[in-house]
């Protein structure tokens, strides 16, 4: 039961929480999560913002797709999910946290799922929890996503592209600055920084 419902009556938002561990407490019948700090991270970063669907269903009713279009678009989708949850499995290993940002993001917030012409999938994380380590697993062999370019440093403008069930995922670290934040992108053909 406490792995189904973990004591988290002190959120007051929407939040999404990974499988938690949990362990008998000192209190009879109570269960407490295994990993305290583990726990208190993801309830940092738990925050889960649903999508519009009303919003969704008047923009797919306005634009909407031929079925050999959706058939496409679902087997992009499926391939998305999947370097999506093999890329949560890696930066959990490594304490990283990330979120969808770019087409991924627009797609999401637009029509509650994927765009239909997907090529590839993106996301975004603080440069400040990069973690070396997350280069070295995705190097490894056996591994599912692999990385197949990294752009920039990690001081100035860093990005990997990562590949693995036949779609392209873009890693994409931020940077804070004391009034924004930002992030540094390449064109491919001249590898000129923006």
């Amino acid at each position: 039961t406490a792995k189904k419902r973990p004591p988290v009556g002190s959120i007051r938002f929407p939040a999404a929480f990974q499988s938690l561990a949990v362990t008998k407490s000192a209190i009879p019948g109570l269960y407490v999560p295994a990993s305290t700090s583990k726990y208190l991270s993801s309830l940092e970063h738990s925050k889960f913002i649903p999508c519009n669907q009303t919003r969704a269903d008047q923009f797919n009713s306005a634009n909407k797709l031929s079925k050999a279009a959706i058939v496409k678009a679902n087997r992009a989708a499926n391939k998305a999910r999947k370097i999506l949850r093999a890329t949560q499995d890696v930066f959990d290993k490594v304490g990283m946290e990330f979120w969808l940002t770019s087409g991924t993001l627009l797609g999401w917030y637009r029509q509650c799922g994927f765009i239909a012409h997907t090529t590839d999938v993106d996301v975004g994380t603080w440069i400040t929890e990069f973690n070396p380590d997350l280069e070295k697993l995705l190097h490894r062999p056996g591994q599912p996503i692999r990385i197949t370019h990294r752009y920039g440093k990690p001081k100035d403008g860093f990005e990997l592209v990562v590949l693995g069930f036949g779609i392209k995922l873009d890693i994409f670290f931020h940077y804070k600055e004391t009034k924004y934040a930002w992030i540094s992108g390449l064109r491919s053909k001249t590898l000129e920084k923006v």
